[in-house]
């Protein structure tokens, strides 16, 4: 049976995971309205959507990584 320390050590990933999802979801929705503006004023925005792209990849790797914590034993 894990201890309280042990669930504590997995409610901090778990808590930490989600600030570094929502700070992720917060910087791409900075960057699809950079990317609005740019598009709007004529601007290539190849490298700026090449940027978002890579951004939600990341995100989308984050969430993977929030599941194996939630995935791990709380004696983990």
């Amino acid at each position: 049976m894990p201890d309280r320390t042990q669930i504590s050590r997995k409610r901090v990933k778990l808590a930490t995971a989600d600030d570094h999802i929502a700070s992720a979801e917060s910087l791409i929705g900075r960057q699809l309205s950079l990317l609005g503006q740019l598009e709007r004023e004529g601007h290539d925005i190849e490298t700026a959507q090449s940027l978002l792209d890579t951004m939600r990849q990341s995100l989308q790797q984050m969430h993977v990584h929030r599941q194996i914590i939630e995935g791990e034993p709380e004696a983990g």
